[in-house]
């Protein structure tokens, strides 16, 4: 996740929202019958250069993609459907996953 903050925080500002959004995590995770440790989540400021790094990572999902194993991005099956109309079921599929609908 990534937070975009109005002003610098120092480390123990850092800290004391690491530690809030830590423990928030961990519990939700926890109430969906998961488990993480709040110990081991990670929040560190963005250092100056990275941010083209940070962008291919964000929008990774926007392009399409096929593998040679025969797996596809979600957008390499939209883009299968609108060139062949084929991959309905299967982007169905994908959207109740994302949306949570396929756990009702």
């Amino acid at each position: 996740m990534f937070l975009l903050l109005d002003q610098e925080l120092d480390q123990s500002q850092m800290r004391e929202l690491k530690d809030s959004l830590s423990e928030r995590f961990a519990s939700g995770v926890g109430r969906s019958g998961g488990y993480a440790e709040a110990g081991r989540q990670d929040l560190r400021p963005m250092q100056p250069g990275t941010e083209g790094r940070l962008a291919t990572y964000c929008f990774k999902g926007t392009k399409a993609k096929w593998s040679s194993d025969g797996s596809r991005s979600p957008m390499a099956i939209l883009s299968d459907l609108e060139s062949t109309g084929q991959g309905i079921a299967l982007w169905e599929e994908f959207t109740a996953a994302v949306t949570g609908d396929a756990c009702s």
